[in-house]
């Protein structure tokens, strides 16, 4: 449920809602019962039940995921000199993770609709302005894939 709710991209606020105490309520996003942090793989992944890579779920929101590397290949490229292409795939992955964390904070109920789309915004932009100053072309293949999810899935662009 929390899977398709986030795919969805729905906001629910009052599934969310988190008991102050055990006896309370169900807390579906209890990370291995700490109140300290929520791990994104195991709450999406219903805790080892049906556990989603970050590009799966990712991808089906309509936010790119691996695009050119993957983690197991980082070795491989940092023993080549590869660096550069490690770098990358790090700042792609780091983008990745922050949008679905966003998405999973809009599920929540944290955001509104206008909030969420603002933040995604804020993301665009950020990385738009990057590439202007910083000559991160990889950046633009990011942003076309953006594009094309949100295309592909029928999705209202949020970025826009």
């Amino acid at each position: 449920m929390i899977q398709r709710g986030v795919v969805l991209g729905l906001s629910m606020p009052d599934f969310c809602k988190r008991p102050n105490k055990p006896w309370e309520g169900d807390d579906y996003f209890d990370s291995r019962n700490s109140e300290a942090s929520v791990d994104l793989k195991d709450v999406i992944g219903g805790w080892g039940k049906t556990t989603p890579s970050l590009n799966e779920i990712a991808t089906l929101s309509g936010i790119p995921g691996k695009m050119d590397v993957d983690g197991e290949q980082v070795a491989s490229l940092w023993l080549d000199g590869h660096l550069d292409k490690i770098i990358a795939y790090n700042e792609c992955d780091a983008v990745t993770t922050y949008l679905l964390w966003l998405r999973i904070a809009y599920f929540g109920g944290h955001f509104t609709g206008p909030q969420y789309e603002q933040e995604q915004k804020l993301v665009r932009d950020m990385i738009e302005g990057e590439i202007a100053q910083s000559g991160r072309d990889h950046m633009k293949g990011f942003l076309a894939e953006w594009d094309r999810l949100t295309g592909v899935l029928g999705q209202t662009s949020r970025t826009s």
